[in-house]
């Protein structure tokens, strides 16, 4: 394997690292997962300091084994945004939920002490 190619697969894999670091979050010795549910996260992270939920329409495509056929299906995802704020040394992360399961972990800025959201 040339020097190219090899440095083609390294870049390959360390994007893929950090794709999969953007679905985890690290609560002290916990680690909250794609797929846990929101009682994992309440567990794992505590109660989070905002917690925002909507409904988004979607199309998927359902295949008919008996016709033979794919047609096209209209669901309702619920999905469900929740904020935690580590202070101002660490930062914010929103955990998004569809259907009740992670489906993404969200970095933001840094946090805020208890005295700046009170304000």
């Amino acid at each position: 394997m040339n020097r190219k190619m090899l440095g083609v697969l390294l870049l390959l894999f360390s994007g893929s690292a950090l794709a999969a670091s953007n679905s985890t979050l690290r609560c002290g010795g916990n680690l909250l997962s794609v797929d846990d549910t929101k009682l994992d996260a309440i567990a794992k992270c505590g109660r989070p300091v905002l917690q925002e939920t909507r409904e988004e329409e979607r199309v998927v495509k359902v295949y008919d084994w008996q016709q033979k056929v794919s047609r096209e299906r209209r669901v309702t995802v619920t999905i469900d945004e929740w904020t935690y704020n580590f202070g101002p040394g660490q930062f914010i992360y929103v955990v998004r939920f569809e259907n009740g399961k992670v489906v993404d972990v969200e970095r933001g800025g840094y946090g805020y002490s208890e005295e700046e959201l009170r304000r």
